[in-house]
């Protein structure tokens, strides 16, 4: 039991941690998040009034890009599959799952990584591929027409 309370509230500190960061990055920048999100060593934030979406990765250091969604042309998820038959699964998985933005001006798609499996860090692929579709519709809603 105490390795799991451990785990919990590790977690949490974590969380914390990345949420004030988000905070001081929107202070910085005159950002206002409508939406915030922590899926391990990532953090996103959505200013929907300013159409800027920040994406913050804690490995090691905290390393943040500020997209304007403005320029962003389209938003699509990728996944990388593991075919069944390959690993004890009798059905195929995903082993890597980005969100990617593709620049209205210039040939550059920037990936969102939301699982890897080599990454110890990363959770079940399902429930962060439920959070990718989540992040996929917000920004779907907030691309510039």
């Amino acid at each position: 039991m105490f390795p799991i309370l451990y785990v919990l509230i590790k977690q949490n500190s974590n969380e914390k941690k990345h949420n004030k960061f988000l905070q001081k990055i929107a202070e910085e920048h005159r950002l206002k998040f409508d939406k915030t999100g922590t899926y391990g060593p990532l953090s996103l934030g959505l200013d929907t009034n300013n159409k800027k979406l920040v994406v913050v990765e804690f490995r090691g250091s905290a390393d943040y890009d500020i997209f304007d969604l403005k320029d962003v042309k389209n938003v699509k998820i990728t996944k990388k599959m593991l075919p069944a038959g390959y690993s004890a699964s009798k059905k195929e998985r995903i082993i890597y799952l980005s969100l990617d933005l593709e620049n209205k001006y210039a040939s550059k798609i920037t990936g969102i990584t939301f699982y890897d499996e080599e990454d110890e860090e990363s959770i079940d692929a399902d429930i962060r591929l439920n959070d990718a579709k989540i992040w996929d519709t917000l920004i779907h809603k907030n691309l510039a027409v």
